[in-house]
């Protein structure tokens, strides 16, 4: 919260390179998703802890150096289905499915049972608008409904699809879900 303006506010009206790195660092929790949203590269509870800015740095850092995949850049992505190249919108995929060599996409209007490796889409699709929550599950951040609350982890798309949660990702989304 700044004199004019929030942060998430600022990021909505500047024009900043898809290579910034910027990572939030406030007291109020509630402000996490749309931090993610905006592409935050990380996002700190104050009182700021060195591991967790040091942390954050590293991770600015490597960011970087990677190829960059913007939203802006990356708006659509090619599937082959078997048959035929399909250009998909990605704000039209709610989540990918591992299914062995095959990955099995679910767009707002249908499904799709693509013939290449879920990772092969991981890596083009674009880091700021989908996480990889399980070994064999990609989300549209944007298409998370809800988050369940119990032994099994697992997330609920605003489709009402339910998507599990690895153990090691839980931490994670709930940072991201601002929980």
């Amino acid at each position: 919260e700044m004199p004019e303006m929030d942060g998430i506010t600022f990021l909505k009206h500047v024009q900043l390179p898809p290579s910034t790195s910027v990572i939030f660092t406030t007291a109020y929790s509630e402000y996490a998703l749309d931090a993610f949203k905006a592409n935050a590269t990380h996002y700190i509870m104050k009182p700021v802890e060195q591991e967790e800015l040091v942390l954050a740095v590293r991770k600015s850092m490597i960011k970087s150096k990677k190829k960059v995949r913007s939203s802006s850049s990356m708006s659509t992505l090619t599937v082959f289905d078997g048959d035929e190249y399909l250009i998909v919108n990605t704000e039209d995929i709610v989540s990918l499915e591992a299914d062995g060599s095959y990955t099995k996409f679910t767009l707002k209007n249908k499904k799709i049972l693509a013939s290449k490796r879920i990772g092969y889409y991981e890596e083009r699709l674009p880091e700021d608008l989908f996480l990889r929550c399980h070994n064999s599950h990609i989300v549209n951040l944007n298409q998370i409904g809800k988050l369940g609350k119990n032994k099994s982890n697992y997330l609920v798309m605003k489709n009402g699809d339910t998507v599990p949660i690895s153990t090691t990702k839980k931490a994670s989304i709930q940072k991201i879900l601002g929980i």
